[in-house]
């Protein structure tokens, strides 16, 4: 067998068995431990369509435990979460607006946003602390957000621009509007007569925290890139959006 030269010292796993009776038709190492590629979330999703339903939909919930007294909830708000990655902030407006339709202006009590329809680890174990910070690493919760309709779940878009002059900090805009995030802005514009000149940005996360550091260089005709960061605890990410949605729909909360 002629290996590509790439993928010598490469271990590759494969398990083929009846789906009716179990019985293994073909296996290669099929006991190895190995990280699953992939292609693991074409199985993953075959069976939620086949548990699920192709007509399923994660609902997003709102849930109050106190009495409306005139246009003040007297009592605790809750938007419970039950795994819908597809939230954008468009979607925490509309359901701050189903509460301004209850007629509620103030809310006494304290937002809370419910994430328990998941349990409460945010990541695999042998996830690589490096890793954390990109959309791939970001953390599972039944109660989070996307900032586009990529889907991003549990993560921020930062569109950046060049400065107007070399050696200024680019421009930054983040998708969502949110001060969940924190962004340390160290990057410089280059002042570059190649056209081929191209951006050289990079977008960290400090563990345990929100403090997202941007470094390197845009060239000042660049045109903007995006670039996307994990947050750290989506839930608290999912209901600060929330309680954004609900001061900009005049409803009054702490």
């Amino acid at each position: 067998i002629n290996l590509e030269p790439k993928l010598e010292g490469a271990l590759i796993g494969v398990s083929i068995r009846s789906r009716k009776t179990g019985q293994i038709l073909y296996e290669h190492l099929g006991n190895t431990r190995l990280h699953p590629a992939s292609n693991m979330k074409i199985f993953t999703c075959a069976v939620g369509l086949e548990v699920l339903g192709e007509e399923y939909t994660f609902p997003t919930e709102l849930w109050i435990d106190g009495d409306i007294v005139g246009q003040r909830l007297e009592g605790n708000l809750y938007i419970k979460g039950k795994g819908d990655p597809t939230l954008l902030d468009k979607d925490f407006e509309q359901l701050a607006k189903i509460i301004k339709e209850k007629g509620i202006q103030e809310i006494s009590g304290n937002i809370i946003g419910d994430d328990t329809w998941y349990d409460s680890i945010r990541l695999s174990q042998d996830l690589n602390w490096n890793d954390e910070h990109y959309y791939y690493g970001a953390q599972v919760s039944a109660l989070t957000a996307s900032p586009n309709e990529d889907y991003d779940s549990g993560t921020v878009m930062l569109t950046i621009s060049p400065g107007k002059s070399e050696g200024d900090t680019p421009e930054i805009v983040l998708t969502p509007k949110t001060k969940y995030i924190k962004v340390l802005n160290k990057a410089t514009t280059l002042e570059t007569n190649h056209e081929e000149e191209e951006a050289d940005i990079m977008v960290t996360r400090e563990h345990g925290s929100n403090i997202v550091v941007v470094e390197g260089t845009i060239p000042k005709y660049s045109a903007s890139i995006n670039e996307w960061v994990a947050v750290w605890e989506p839930t608290e990410y999912a209901l600060e959006i929330f309680c954004r949605s609900l001061k900009k729909n005049g409803i009054s909360c702490s």
